[in-house]
């Protein structure tokens, strides 16, 4: 059965308590007006009813209420004539027909008396009618009259003030139902809401909501929402201090870097300017070192420059499509000297046909090259080289492994961080630490991913993942 929302189970409940309460309120009016129709029903004078005033033995019959208006009671056979009369008859009429009597019965403005039949038997079994008369002049007044007007509106009053609480307490006992239902349903649920938002907005990202609820309500929906926007929040926030502790690092390794050619580059020139080296010879060479460490310097700059506009959002790639089996054949061409040098052991597995990609050739260029180029530098001699290009219908993946020394375990996790190096001991090599760093944002420029893949077989496989179709910022 689908769970209901809150918007129909209210409906729904409010509809249910209309209806009760309609029905409660039926029930104490009816009880009510009962109970007065009774009261009014003792408390008028019956004068003009034959029916109150018939008895068995007719002989009997009392008038004594409808004497002072001017009324008898005649006593008719079963031929309609009169037989008996009790009090003064102020008409001369003593047989009347079937028609005639029906007539009678309608009571006319334009008749002169007022007529009220009632049928009964005698005790020896003889039916008869007993018919009443009243002036006209006399009844439009006494027929309204009460018998004791104080003691009818007294038993009135009472009958009200009875029915109010058999009026009031079934209705207040819903209203509290229903109040305690609204706020079990309702109002609970908001104020856990309430609370988690209360934690958000102090910064306790951990906050989740746990709300019994049905999984397709409202407030489901709401937690479910709640918690998605913590989770990303909470991660946010890792993200951020994680960026921030690898902005500190960052600052840290650039001024180490820096701060080693500098130093080395004011130390030479110090004793240059200072006349400190006499001989040709060894002048040359330190102004060779000054150039070289200058040339570092100049480097990790435009480096580090290079990194910093890939986060621009203004940085566009100015894409072309091309082959990326030519373009691998090409990047492999450009380190094969390095390669053969090193004796590498080459595996290069592209297909036949071309793989048509729209690419920044010389960004992915650059991108491709940083990790060839780490493969080649900090693996030994003779190691398996492995690139592959793989393709299927919606994405375009190359593979570069390596069966080196691989990438300790406690760097992985970071190795795309800025001046993350697999090996400490690399920090004096001439490497800044960011190639890795800015091939990933030239891949992601293209909008694609670069990540390390496990392998039991290779220490080392870096996977270029490229969907097709996939959006990448493109040079207007």
């Amino acid at each position: 059965m689908k769970p209901k929302k809150i918007h129909s189970t209210l409906m729904w409940n409010y509809t249910f308590f209309i209806i009760l309460i309609s029905l409660i309120l039926t029930a104490a009016l009816t009880y009510l007006f009962s109970e007065i129709d009774s009261r009014m029903k003792e408390g008028v004078s019956p004068v003009y009813r034959a029916k109150d005033l018939v008895n068995e033995s007719y002989r009997d019959i009392s008038i004594e209420d409808i004497k002072p208006s001017g009324g008898w009671v005649e006593i008719l056979n079963e031929q309609k004539k009169v037989i008996h009369v009790i009090g003064v008859k102020k008409d001369d009429l003593y047989t009347y027909s079937e028609q005639e009597l029906y007539e009678k019965l309608d009571n006319p403005e334009s008749q002169e008396f007022y007529y009220s039949i009632a049928p009964f038997t005698t005790p020896r079994g003889r039916e008869l009618l007993c018919l009443v008369k009243i002036p006209r002049d006399s009844i439009t007044i006494q027929v309204h009259l009460f018998k004791n007007y104080e003691q009818t509106v007294s038993e009135v009053t009472t009958t009200i003030l009875k029915a109010i609480p058999i009026l009031l307490i079934p209705i207040a006992l819903m209203i509290f139902l229903f109040s305690h239902w609204t706020a079990k349903r309702i109002s609970r649920p908001l104020k856990t809401i309430t609370e988690g938002l209360k934690k958000m907005r102090d910064g306790e990202y951990d906050t989740r909501l746990v709300l019994d609820v049905k999984a397709e309500s409202e407030f489901a929906k709401i937690r479910d929402a709640f918690n998605y926007m913590a989770d990303r929040l909470e991660k946010t926030e890792q993200e951020n201090q994680k960026l921030e502790e690898s902005k500190q690092r960052m600052l840290v390794d650039i001024s180490h870097d820096l701060k080693t050619p500098i130093t080395s580059i004011q130390g030479y020139a110090r004793a240059l300017n200072e006349g400190m080296v006499n001989d040709k010879d060894k002048t040359q060479r330190y102004l060779n070192l000054i150039y070289d460490k200058s040339v570092r310097v100049t480097s990790l700059i435009n480096t580090l420059f290079e990194f910093l506009m890939m986060d621009d959002s203004d940085y566009h790639l100015s894409t072309q499509e091309a082959d990326l089996c030519e373009f691998l054949r090409e990047m492999v061409l450009g380190h094969f000297d390095e390669m053969e040098e090193k004796n590498f052991d080459l595996h290069v597995h592209l297909p036949q046909t071309e793989v048509l990609y729209p690419i920044d050739q010389k960004q992915l260029s650059r991108a491709v090259s940083n990790i060839l180029s780490n493969a080649v530098k900090y693996n030994p001699e003779g190691t398996k080289l492995r690139i592959e290009l793989m393709e299927t219908e919606d994405s375009v993946q190359i593979e570069i492994g390596d069966d080196g020394v691989g990438i300790p375990e406690n760097v992985r996790q970071n190795i795309f961080d800025p001046f993350t190096r697999g090996d400490t001991a690399r920090k004096s090599d001439g490497g800044t630490g960011l190639g890795l760093s800015i091939s990933k944002k030239i891949v992601e420029k293209h909008g694609g991913s670069l990540c390390l893949l496990e392998s039991s077989v290779e220490r080392t496989i870096f996977a270029i993942h490229l969907p097709k179709g996939g959006e990448m910022l493109v040079a207007s």
